[in-house]
Protein backbone atom coordinates (compact mmCIF):
# COMPACT_ATOMS: atom_id res chain seq x y z
CA UNK A 1 0.00 0.00 0.00
CA UNK A 2 1.35 3.29 -0.91
CA UNK A 3 2.21 5.81 1.70
CA UNK A 4 -0.22 8.91 2.14
CA UNK A 5 2.46 11.55 0.40
CA UNK A 6 2.95 8.94 -2.30
CA UNK A 7 -0.56 7.98 -2.90
CA UNK A 8 -1.66 12.09 -3.25
CA UNK A 9 1.58 12.24 -5.34
CA UNK A 10 0.24 9.66 -7.34
CA UNK A 11 -3.50 10.81 -8.01
CA UNK A 12 -2.04 14.21 -8.95
CA UNK A 13 -0.02 12.57 -11.37
CA UNK A 14 -2.94 10.54 -13.07
CA UNK A 15 -5.32 14.19 -12.75
CA UNK A 16 -2.89 16.05 -14.53
CA UNK A 17 -1.78 13.26 -17.11
CA UNK A 18 -5.78 13.26 -17.44
CA UNK A 19 -5.96 17.14 -17.85
CA UNK A 20 -3.39 16.71 -20.29
CA UNK A 21 -4.78 14.00 -21.87
CA UNK A 22 -7.99 16.39 -22.98
CA UNK A 23 -6.25 19.37 -24.22
CA UNK A 24 -5.07 18.05 -27.75
CA UNK A 25 -1.40 18.65 -28.63
CA UNK A 26 -0.74 21.28 -30.71
CA UNK A 27 0.35 20.79 -34.39
CA UNK A 28 3.68 22.80 -35.62
CA UNK A 29 3.67 23.09 -39.34
CA UNK A 30 7.55 23.65 -40.24
CA UNK A 31 8.06 19.35 -41.01
CA UNK A 32 5.23 20.19 -43.77
CA UNK A 33 7.35 23.39 -45.28
CA UNK A 34 5.88 26.23 -43.26
CA UNK A 35 8.66 28.50 -42.74
CA UNK A 36 8.72 31.10 -39.62
CA UNK A 37 10.50 34.93 -40.79
CA UNK A 38 11.44 37.34 -38.88
CA UNK A 39 9.05 39.53 -36.76
CA UNK A 40 8.35 42.50 -38.49
CA UNK A 41 8.46 41.67 -41.94
CA UNK A 42 5.12 41.47 -43.84
CA UNK A 43 4.01 38.13 -44.68
CA UNK A 44 0.96 36.73 -46.23
CA UNK A 45 -1.12 34.67 -43.85
CA UNK A 46 -2.03 31.17 -44.04
CA UNK A 47 -5.61 30.05 -43.98
CA UNK A 48 -7.41 26.97 -42.26
CA UNK A 49 -10.45 24.76 -42.79
CA UNK A 50 -12.05 21.50 -40.79
CA UNK A 51 -12.50 18.91 -43.50
CA UNK A 52 -14.89 16.49 -41.29
CA UNK A 53 -14.07 16.53 -37.75
CA UNK A 54 -10.70 14.43 -38.00
CA UNK A 55 -8.65 16.43 -40.60
CA UNK A 56 -7.45 20.29 -41.42
CA UNK A 57 -6.98 21.51 -44.58
CA UNK A 58 -4.14 24.45 -44.28
CA UNK A 59 -2.31 26.54 -46.93
CA UNK A 60 0.89 28.87 -46.89
CA UNK A 61 2.94 31.18 -49.12
CA UNK A 62 6.41 29.12 -49.90
CA UNK A 63 8.90 31.36 -49.80
CA UNK A 64 6.81 33.49 -47.40
CA UNK A 65 7.32 36.74 -49.32
CA UNK A 66 4.33 38.74 -49.76
CA UNK A 67 2.80 38.40 -53.48
CA UNK A 68 1.63 41.76 -55.30
CA UNK A 69 -1.99 42.40 -55.54
CA UNK A 70 -3.68 40.92 -58.46
CA UNK A 71 -0.31 38.74 -59.07
CA UNK A 72 -0.73 34.77 -59.25
CA UNK A 73 1.67 33.56 -56.73
CA UNK A 74 2.78 29.44 -55.94
CA UNK A 75 1.28 28.24 -52.53
CA UNK A 76 1.27 25.07 -50.52
CA UNK A 77 -2.11 23.02 -49.48
CA UNK A 78 -1.85 20.19 -47.16
CA UNK A 79 -4.10 17.70 -45.04
CA UNK A 80 -3.63 16.80 -41.76
CA UNK A 81 -4.54 14.19 -39.65
CA UNK A 82 -6.12 15.54 -36.39
CA UNK A 83 -3.12 14.06 -34.44
CA UNK A 84 -0.51 15.78 -36.53
CA UNK A 85 0.00 13.52 -39.73
CA UNK A 86 0.52 14.53 -43.14
CA UNK A 87 -2.90 12.92 -45.20
CA UNK A 88 -2.04 15.00 -48.50
CA UNK A 89 0.08 17.95 -49.65
CA UNK A 90 0.20 19.80 -53.05
CA UNK A 91 1.65 22.94 -54.56
CA UNK A 92 -1.00 25.34 -55.96
CA UNK A 93 -1.16 28.65 -57.64
CA UNK A 94 -3.21 31.34 -57.08
CA UNK A 95 -3.89 35.15 -56.28
CA UNK A 96 -3.95 36.48 -52.36
CA UNK A 97 -7.89 35.32 -52.37
CA UNK A 98 -6.97 31.93 -52.78
CA UNK A 99 -4.25 31.74 -50.85
CA UNK A 100 -6.44 33.08 -47.85
CA UNK A 101 -9.38 30.38 -49.24
CA UNK A 102 -12.02 33.34 -49.14
CA UNK A 103 -13.73 31.99 -52.04
CA UNK A 104 -14.33 28.70 -49.67
CA UNK A 105 -14.24 29.12 -45.60
CA UNK A 106 -15.75 25.78 -45.38
CA UNK A 107 -14.79 22.55 -46.53
CA UNK A 108 -16.78 19.41 -47.26
CA UNK A 109 -16.80 16.38 -44.96
CA UNK A 110 -14.65 14.06 -46.93
CA UNK A 111 -13.44 16.51 -50.00
CA UNK A 112 -11.07 19.49 -50.56
CA UNK A 113 -12.18 22.13 -52.46
CA UNK A 114 -9.69 24.70 -54.44
CA UNK A 115 -10.56 27.52 -56.72
CA UNK A 116 -8.04 27.60 -59.55
CA UNK A 117 -8.69 30.46 -62.09
CA UNK A 118 -12.11 29.76 -63.57
CA UNK A 119 -12.01 25.82 -62.25
CA UNK A 120 -13.34 24.68 -59.22
CA UNK A 121 -11.19 21.33 -58.07
CA UNK A 122 -12.96 18.69 -55.91
CA UNK A 123 -9.79 16.89 -54.39
CA UNK A 124 -10.05 13.39 -52.33
CA UNK A 125 -8.09 13.61 -49.20
CA UNK A 126 -5.05 12.49 -49.99
CA UNK A 127 -4.63 15.86 -52.52
CA UNK A 128 -3.24 13.25 -55.22
CA UNK A 129 -5.83 13.66 -57.67
CA UNK A 130 -8.91 16.07 -58.30
CA UNK A 131 -12.45 16.28 -60.34
CA UNK A 132 -12.50 19.62 -62.13
CA UNK A 133 -15.74 21.94 -62.83
CA UNK A 134 -16.06 24.96 -64.62
CA UNK A 135 -17.47 28.04 -63.03
CA UNK A 136 -18.26 31.46 -64.35
CA UNK A 137 -15.76 34.22 -64.18
CA UNK A 138 -15.63 36.06 -60.74
CA UNK A 139 -18.19 33.96 -59.45
CA UNK A 140 -19.00 34.02 -55.85
CA UNK A 141 -18.70 30.18 -54.24
CA UNK A 142 -20.81 29.63 -51.30
CA UNK A 143 -20.86 25.57 -50.11
CA UNK A 144 -24.65 24.37 -49.16
CA UNK A 145 -25.05 23.59 -45.11
CA UNK A 146 -24.79 20.02 -45.62
CA UNK A 147 -21.39 20.40 -47.03
CA UNK A 148 -22.92 18.07 -50.00
CA UNK A 149 -22.93 20.78 -53.02
CA UNK A 150 -21.27 24.13 -53.99
CA UNK A 151 -23.16 27.48 -55.87
CA UNK A 152 -21.21 29.57 -58.02
CA UNK A 153 -23.11 32.57 -58.29
CA UNK A 154 -22.22 35.11 -61.01
CA UNK A 155 -23.43 38.31 -62.89
CA UNK A 156 -25.48 37.93 -65.66
CA UNK A 157 -26.19 41.57 -67.58
CA UNK A 158 -28.29 43.15 -64.58
CA UNK A 159 -29.27 40.18 -62.99
CA UNK A 160 -27.84 37.18 -61.73
CA UNK A 161 -27.46 33.26 -62.27
CA UNK A 162 -26.38 30.14 -60.57
CA UNK A 163 -24.19 27.14 -61.45
CA UNK A 164 -25.05 24.23 -58.55
CA UNK A 165 -22.50 21.75 -58.35
CA UNK A 166 -22.76 18.23 -56.61
CA UNK A 167 -19.72 17.56 -54.93
CA UNK A 168 -19.68 13.80 -55.63
CA UNK A 169 -19.81 13.20 -58.69
CA UNK A 170 -19.04 17.04 -60.14
CA UNK A 171 -22.41 17.25 -61.88
CA UNK A 172 -23.37 20.57 -62.58
CA UNK A 173 -26.60 22.46 -63.57
CA UNK A 174 -27.45 26.50 -64.59
CA UNK A 175 -30.72 28.56 -63.19
CA UNK A 176 -31.04 31.93 -63.51
CA UNK A 177 -32.13 34.19 -60.75
CA UNK A 178 -34.48 37.07 -60.43
CA UNK A 179 -32.08 39.58 -57.94
CA UNK A 180 -29.90 42.27 -58.70
CA UNK A 181 -26.22 41.65 -59.35
CA UNK A 182 -25.30 44.00 -56.76
CA UNK A 183 -25.20 41.34 -54.72
CA UNK A 184 -22.95 39.25 -56.17
CA UNK A 185 -20.49 41.75 -56.78
CA UNK A 186 -21.06 42.70 -52.77
CA UNK A 187 -21.08 38.94 -51.63
CA UNK A 188 -23.90 39.37 -49.54
CA UNK A 189 -25.34 36.26 -49.97
CA UNK A 190 -25.45 32.68 -48.32
CA UNK A 191 -27.38 29.33 -49.52
CA UNK A 192 -29.51 26.72 -48.23
CA UNK A 193 -29.68 22.91 -48.56
CA UNK A 194 -32.57 23.09 -50.89
CA UNK A 195 -31.30 26.10 -53.33
CA UNK A 196 -32.56 28.94 -52.22
CA UNK A 197 -30.23 32.05 -52.03
CA UNK A 198 -30.03 34.87 -49.68
CA UNK A 199 -29.02 38.27 -50.98
CA UNK A 200 -28.28 41.83 -49.54
CA UNK A 201 -26.81 44.98 -51.33
CA UNK A 202 -24.15 47.07 -48.71
CA UNK A 203 -26.54 50.31 -48.99
CA UNK A 204 -28.00 51.57 -45.76
CA UNK A 205 -31.79 50.85 -46.78
CA UNK A 206 -31.03 47.95 -48.85
CA UNK A 207 -33.24 45.32 -48.76
CA UNK A 208 -32.20 41.69 -47.52
CA UNK A 209 -34.56 39.11 -49.23
CA UNK A 210 -34.56 35.26 -50.03
CA UNK A 211 -35.02 33.82 -53.70
CA UNK A 212 -36.61 30.62 -53.95
CA UNK A 213 -37.99 28.50 -55.62
CA UNK A 214 -40.37 26.47 -53.42
CA UNK A 215 -41.30 28.91 -50.51
CA UNK A 216 -41.95 32.89 -50.25
CA UNK A 217 -40.37 34.39 -47.83
CA UNK A 218 -41.59 37.74 -46.29
CA UNK A 219 -40.05 41.65 -45.36
CA UNK A 220 -36.82 41.43 -43.35
CA UNK A 221 -37.39 44.70 -42.21
CA UNK A 222 -35.23 45.21 -38.98
CA UNK A 223 -32.07 47.47 -38.50
CA UNK A 224 -29.74 48.73 -41.80
CA UNK A 225 -26.68 46.71 -43.27
CA UNK A 226 -28.38 43.64 -43.29
CA UNK A 227 -26.37 41.08 -44.17
CA UNK A 228 -27.23 37.14 -44.64
CA UNK A 229 -24.79 34.76 -42.99
CA UNK A 230 -26.02 31.10 -43.19
CA UNK A 231 -29.21 29.06 -43.41
CA UNK A 232 -29.57 26.95 -39.75
CA UNK A 233 -32.42 25.22 -41.74
CA UNK A 234 -33.79 25.55 -44.86
CA UNK A 235 -36.58 27.92 -43.32
CA UNK A 236 -33.99 29.97 -40.89
CA UNK A 237 -31.78 32.23 -41.61
CA UNK A 238 -28.93 34.27 -39.62
CA UNK A 239 -28.83 37.58 -40.34
CA UNK A 240 -26.66 40.59 -38.94
CA UNK A 241 -28.20 43.88 -39.05
CA UNK A 242 -26.81 47.36 -38.12
CA UNK A 243 -29.60 48.77 -35.12
CA UNK A 244 -31.10 52.14 -36.25
CA UNK A 245 -29.88 53.92 -33.02
CA UNK A 246 -27.35 56.99 -32.41
CA UNK A 247 -23.65 54.86 -32.44
CA UNK A 248 -25.59 51.56 -33.51
CA UNK A 249 -24.31 48.11 -32.82
CA UNK A 250 -24.77 45.27 -35.26
CA UNK A 251 -26.79 42.75 -33.59
CA UNK A 252 -27.32 38.91 -34.59
CA UNK A 253 -31.11 37.44 -35.89
CA UNK A 254 -32.43 34.54 -36.43
CA UNK A 255 -35.16 34.95 -39.42
CA UNK A 256 -37.40 31.94 -40.21
CA UNK A 257 -39.72 31.98 -43.22
CA UNK A 258 -42.92 32.25 -40.94
CA UNK A 259 -41.97 35.73 -40.69
CA UNK A 260 -40.63 35.12 -37.02
CA UNK A 261 -37.38 37.67 -35.87
CA UNK A 262 -35.49 36.71 -33.52
CA UNK A 263 -32.55 38.89 -31.45
CA UNK A 264 -29.93 36.21 -30.91
CA UNK A 265 -26.79 38.82 -30.04
CA UNK A 266 -24.56 37.23 -27.91
CA UNK A 267 -22.16 40.92 -26.76
CA UNK A 268 -21.73 44.21 -27.81
CA UNK A 269 -20.44 44.38 -31.53
CA UNK A 270 -19.52 47.10 -34.12
CA UNK A 271 -19.58 44.28 -36.61
CA UNK A 272 -19.65 40.55 -37.12
CA UNK A 273 -17.75 38.59 -39.89
CA UNK A 274 -16.14 35.41 -41.33
CA UNK A 275 -19.47 33.01 -40.29
CA UNK A 276 -18.93 29.16 -40.24
CA UNK A 277 -21.81 27.53 -38.99
CA UNK A 278 -21.45 23.86 -37.31
CA UNK A 279 -23.14 21.12 -39.21
CA UNK A 280 -26.19 20.99 -37.42
CA UNK A 281 -27.14 24.82 -37.82
CA UNK A 282 -26.30 24.90 -34.02
CA UNK A 283 -23.28 26.79 -33.63
CA UNK A 284 -21.64 29.51 -35.49
CA UNK A 285 -17.90 31.00 -35.14
CA UNK A 286 -18.15 34.20 -35.53
CA UNK A 287 -15.11 37.07 -35.87
CA UNK A 288 -16.51 40.58 -34.44
CA UNK A 289 -15.43 43.89 -33.31
CA UNK A 290 -16.17 45.85 -30.05
CA UNK A 291 -16.05 49.64 -29.42
CA UNK A 292 -13.08 50.11 -27.05
CA UNK A 293 -14.42 53.16 -24.96
CA UNK A 294 -11.21 53.45 -23.51
CA UNK A 295 -9.46 54.17 -26.89
CA UNK A 296 -12.44 56.17 -27.91
CA UNK A 297 -12.13 58.39 -25.31
CA UNK A 298 -8.20 58.94 -25.77
CA UNK A 299 -8.85 59.77 -29.47
CA UNK A 300 -8.68 55.94 -31.12
CA UNK A 301 -12.27 56.49 -32.75
CA UNK A 302 -10.68 59.01 -35.25
CA UNK A 303 -8.25 56.59 -36.98
CA UNK A 304 -10.81 53.97 -38.28
CA UNK A 305 -10.13 50.69 -36.73
CA UNK A 306 -7.58 51.72 -33.89
CA UNK A 307 -10.93 51.62 -31.45
CA UNK A 308 -12.00 48.48 -31.79
CA UNK A 309 -10.76 45.28 -30.22
CA UNK A 310 -10.99 42.10 -32.29
CA UNK A 311 -12.37 38.95 -31.41
CA UNK A 312 -13.75 35.72 -32.47
CA UNK A 313 -16.52 33.43 -30.73
CA UNK A 314 -18.82 30.79 -30.62
CA UNK A 315 -22.60 31.49 -30.30
CA UNK A 316 -25.07 28.53 -29.82
CA UNK A 317 -28.06 29.70 -31.73
CA UNK A 318 -30.72 27.64 -29.74
CA UNK A 319 -30.43 29.68 -26.78
CA UNK A 320 -28.68 32.64 -27.90
CA UNK A 321 -25.59 32.12 -26.01
CA UNK A 322 -21.98 33.03 -26.29
CA UNK A 323 -20.06 29.32 -25.46
CA UNK A 324 -16.39 30.76 -26.40
CA UNK A 325 -15.03 34.03 -26.95
CA UNK A 326 -11.37 34.90 -27.00
CA UNK A 327 -9.25 38.11 -27.86
CA UNK A 328 -8.11 37.42 -31.97
CA UNK A 329 -4.24 37.94 -32.50
CA UNK A 330 -2.78 39.70 -35.38
CA UNK A 331 -2.75 37.39 -38.56
CA UNK A 332 -4.25 34.59 -37.15
CA UNK A 333 -6.80 31.72 -38.74
CA UNK A 334 -9.68 30.44 -36.43
CA UNK A 335 -12.08 27.34 -37.72
CA UNK A 336 -14.73 25.72 -36.21
CA UNK A 337 -14.79 22.11 -36.46
CA UNK A 338 -18.26 20.44 -38.37
CA UNK A 339 -19.36 18.92 -34.64
CA UNK A 340 -19.39 22.17 -33.51
CA UNK A 341 -17.45 21.45 -30.32
CA UNK A 342 -13.98 22.39 -30.86
CA UNK A 343 -12.09 25.98 -32.58
CA UNK A 344 -8.85 25.56 -34.22
CA UNK A 345 -6.42 28.54 -34.58
CA UNK A 346 -3.85 28.38 -36.90
CA UNK A 347 -0.90 31.46 -35.65
CA UNK A 348 2.58 31.78 -37.18
CA UNK A 349 2.77 28.15 -38.21
CA UNK A 350 1.45 26.57 -35.14
CA UNK A 351 -2.80 25.12 -34.90
CA UNK A 352 -3.58 24.24 -31.36
CA UNK A 353 -7.29 23.47 -30.23
CA UNK A 354 -9.55 24.72 -27.72
CA UNK A 355 -12.73 22.75 -26.91
CA UNK A 356 -16.06 24.44 -27.30
CA UNK A 357 -17.90 23.49 -23.89
CA UNK A 358 -21.58 23.73 -23.37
Amino acid sequence: MLPKVASVFAISLLLNSATANSQSAAIDLAPFGYKKVMSGRYVAPASLSYVGDNALFVTFPTDRTFAPHGQSFDYMGIVVSREGNQIGKTQLSGLYEDLLQKRITTQPLSNVLVKVGDQLRIYGLNLASFQSVEVPSKSQLRISPDRKSVVAISQDGNKSMDTIVAIQGASSKIDHLDFNERAVRDGLLAVSNDGSIAHAIRDSDGELAVHSWSIRWPVFGVGKYQEPFAFTKSDELLVSAMATTPFPPTELYLWKQNGEILKIRGSKAGFYSNAQLSLDGHRVLLTQTEINDFLVLMGGGDCGSCGESYYYSVVDIPSAKVLFKRKQAWNCSVALAPSGKEVAELCDGVIRFTPVKN
